[in-house]
């Protein structure tokens, strides 16, 4: 019976480490792709075939990461921010000031797109025409997504969270990506490392009846992209930091205690969990930066 644990021990150890491989592997070559598109980004701008990006935040938390998520040089690409004018009443004035916003009709085509939307604004300065402001109450945030997919102007929809910020170039590397297949034929692509990032084709967002109906195991296999790079940055928690230190030190005395009692199936076990919480702790690593950070790194550094 002895035996049998062992090789059960054993197969789990080579599963483990074949599964880190591989996800270094994939982190590897996403970075090589980002030092190739450093290299075409003129290609990628100019092609005629062009594959817009409608970006939609929900959680503005200044005039500041307006600027920040508008700052992309691919020209297929615009934002819209969703917010509650009466639950941040001074922002969304501040914006209003800043972009010199004026609101516009809006008329969907499905009155339930209408719930809750107290005004619709586009900027009047020629160098912020890509702005978008949705004034949607806040009892009613279910149906913003849908509603910011309905005045969406392009083919795919990234929601972004007022928390995050998106790295140097994501959106030409998401265009990259996109271009190796048949225009149309993505429904939808996710980034594994670090904050997830989903981006969803327009038509399928409508056809399921939304995002939270759009679930990954729903789409079919050659209609989705899973990439293993980081696109959005992420503020540096210190509590991930202890716990992940915390447990590195458990599995290295646990693995050398075992080791010198002869407990050889523990000691592998301990290392294989050693090596999955370096792996986490290595890809939270490329994940994470300063608000400085951010704006100051090259988008190929890790």
């Amino acid at each position: 019976m002895y035996w049998v644990v062992n090789i059960g021990v054993l197969l789990v150890s080579v599963a483990a480490v074949g599964c880190v491989v591989l996800v270094v592997y994939r982190v590897l070559q996403g970075r090589s792709k980002r030092r190739l598109l450093s290299r075409t980004h003129g290609v990628l701008a100019d092609s005629p075939d062009f594959i817009g990006v409608s970006a939609v935040c929900y959680d503005i938390e200044s005039v500041g990461h307006i600027s920040e998520l508008l700052d992309v040089e691919y020209p297929s690409y615009e934002l819209v921010v969703v917010m509650d004018s009466r639950s941040k009443p001074e922002l969304f004035q501040e914006i209003l000031r800043h972009y010199r916003m004026m609101r516009v009709e809006y008329r969907p085509l499905e009155p339930q797109a209408a719930l809750g939307v107290r005004g619709f604004y586009r900027s009047e300065r020629r160098g912020f025409n890509r702005l978008t402001l949705l004034d949607q109450m806040e009892v009613f945030s279910s149906l913003s997504a849908n509603a910011a997919v309905r005045v969406a102007t392009y083919d795919y929809i990234l929601p972004i969270e007022g928390r995050v910020r998106l790295v140097p170039r994501a959106i030409e590397r998401l265009i990259m990506e996109l271009s190796e297949y048949p225009i149309g034929s993505i429904q939808l692509v996710r980034s594994i490392v670090g904050k997830p990032l989903l981006l969803y084709a327009r038509e399928s967002v409508m056809e399921f009846g939304g995002f939270d109906r759009m679930a990954w195991g729903a789409i079919d296999r050659d209609a989705k992209i899973t990439l293993y790079e980081r696109l959005f940055f992420l503020a540096p928690s210190r509590h991930v930091s202890l716990a992940v230190g915390a447990c590195i030190a458990v599995a290295v005395a646990g693995a050398f205690w075992t080791w010198h009692w002869g407990w050889w199936s523990l000691t592998l076990m301990l290392l294989d969990v050693l090596l999955l919480v370096g792996l986490f702790a290595w890809l939270a690593s490329i994940s994470t930066h300063s608000a400085s950070e951010g704006r100051k790194s090259e988008f190929g550094a890790m």
